[in-house]
């Protein structure tokens, strides 16, 4: 290439260093032109991997998020259980808060399933080991937190239903308490080791009898802090009080 421009310049009548100069301008540039192929290569290159890392990127987000725990459900009948649900109201995890909540929760695989059919499989084991009379004089006590109303109403709605068909498929009946409470609740409720439903149902009879305390109140049941609560509160009002509000 290098002779062929030599020769088509030979014929030119100009200064020897011009002449030098517009040659080695021209081998520069057809030298550029040769090259280009591969810059644009690199550029593809560098594009398809700035691509594939936010991929990556989205991949690794979205991973984070369905680990991240967005709400909670505790059980109370007298095992005491709580499972972690994240955003797709998949459960994450299953805590037990008491001997009789871990002998329930043992050989139940819980983590990935839809919060509604964990709650159904908790209350039929509850149903199977006893806890649960037939005669609808046990009480079930559901407390549902979240920092998202939405997911919390959702989440209430069909764990409900999921409870009542547990039941309607043993042939047992309970009397079911659910409340939503703030995410506060569940935070002190694990300070305490308890769950925050309980701790709930406790704060209430303690609001009605200050004179108890929640250590105090601890190692009773769920039926047993809510008998006490509508036996105060029939006494103060003299009302046909059915449970706790």
């Amino acid at each position: 290439m290098k002779t062929q421009i030599r020769k088509a310049m030979d014929p030119i009548r100009a200064d020897d260093a011009l002449i030098g100069t517009t040659r080695e301008a021209i081998y520069r540039h057809r030298e550029q032109r040769v090259d280009t192929p591969q810059r644009g290569v690199r550029r593809r290159l560098v594009a398809t991997m700035a691509v594939l890392l936010s991929c990556l990127l989205v991949v690794a987000g979205s991973v984070a998020f369905l680990r991240f725990p967005t709400a909670a459900i505790s059980l109370d009948v007298n095992p005491s259980v709580e499972i972690q649900v994240n955003a797709m109201r998949r459960v994450l995890s299953a805590e037990a808060f008491n001997p009789e909540g871990e002998a329930l929760l043992e050989g139940l695989q819980l983590e990935g399933r839809p919060a509604a059919q964990a709650i159904q499989a908790i209350v039929a084991a509850a149903v199977q080991a006893g806890y649960i009379q037939e005669n609808g004089a046990s009480i079930i006590s559901v407390a549902t937190a979240s920092g998202s109303d939405r997911l919390r109403t959702k989440l209430e709605a069909k764990v409900e239903q999921a409870i009542h068909e547990a039941l309607g498929e043993s042939g047992h009946e309970a009397v079911i308490y659910g409340e939503a409470i703030g995410l506060e609740r569940v935070e002190e409720a694990r300070e305490l080791q308890i769950t925050p439903g309980k701790l709930n149902l406790i704060q209430k009879l303690i609001d009605l009898d200050p004179s108890r305390t929640v250590e105090e109140l601890m190692g009773l049941n769920p039926a047993e802090i809510m008998k006490q609560v509508v036996e105060l509160r029939q006494a103060a009002h003299g009302s046909d009080d059915k449970g706790p509000d």
